[in-house]
């Protein structure tokens, strides 16, 4: 229910917003004499801002095409190393720089893009080779293509980390940002017990609790509240056919997918493992 009405809102919200650009552009035209009114100016500032607001927003681009490096500008290519069904992983090369450290940034997969840590990204680019978890949207992965639960995380994780060993011939470093903190631990531990080659040479974790008990949230109080089957309880079917999804994809209740926020930017490394 809560998807269905949120896909409804939407697309409510999308024809508003089309109909509130037009608004705002013909009060705005020099040609419309109501546009000299002394209201005018107003309502379509107004107008205009609501249009801004209730747009749809698709997936914001990094947008990184250079970064400064020994007083030079250098060249940054985004290469998709692999393609999985949940997410891929993303390579930012510098042009004829193969020097620094390489890094894994995992990214949270609970309601943002990757592009939030574009800010990270940049600000590491001029000293190491940067790789990062470029989640899809889950909603509009098919069910066809299988669950995605911890264990996929990890899993997931995992392959990265051994893809990047295997490429550059070193272990790489990986830094987690707030929730992938659990699932990166993990693998970590896991590639640590199986004396894994690949495995981190380091890992960072941001803002990302590992036992939620030490300082529980409301998302603590509503799991102890409700006596519930596993997680089946807290988890949603999402639509099907409102917005073109190629499948109703079991969702958990936190919130649809988030509109792009400003980038998280530098956030201090809470606690490091080697």
């Amino acid at each position: 229910m809560l998807y269905d009405a949120y896909e409804v809102q939407r697309s409510l919200l999308a024809g508003a917003s089309k109909l509130a650009g037009l608004g705002a552009g013909w009060l705005s035209n020099p040609a419309n004499p109501m546009g000299y009114s002394a209201m005018s100016p107003m309502v379509a500032a107004s107008l205009e801002v609501f249009a801004h607001a209730a747009a749809p927003r698709g997936k914001p681009e990094f947008a990184i095409h250079s970064v400064k490096i020994g007083g030079k500008q250098v060249r940054v290519d985004e290469q998709i190393l692999l393609r999985k069904p949940f997410g891929q992983l993303k390579h930012f090369a510098r042009d004829g720089v193969d020097k620094g450290p390489s890094v894994l940034i995992v990214a949270p997969m609970s309601g943002h893009y990757a592009t939030l840590l574009r800010g990270t990204v940049e600000r590491l680019l001029p000293g190491h080779d940067v790789y990062i978890t470029d989640w899809r949207d889950a909603k509009q992965v098919p069910l066809s293509d299988g669950s995605f639960d911890l264990d996929d995380y990890v899993d997931y994780l995992i392959e990265f980390l051994e893809h990047i060993g295997k490429r550059t011939g070193e272990r790489p470093h990986m830094l987690a940002v707030c929730q992938p903190a659990v699932p990166a631990f993990a693998a970590t531990a896991l590639m640590n017990a199986d004396k894994n080659p690949w495995r981190p040479k380091s890992l960072t974790m941001m803002g990302g609790p590992i036992d939620t008990r030490k300082a529980p949230t409301a998302v603590n109080t509503l799991r102890a509240e409700r006596h519930c089957n596993g997680t089946d309880d807290l988890r949603r079917r999402g639509p099907e056919g409102l917005s073109g999804l190629p499948s109703a994809r079991r969702l958990h209740d936190d919130e649809p997918r988030l509109a792009p926020r400003q980038p998280l930017g530098d956030v201090q490394a809470s606690r490091r493992w080697r």
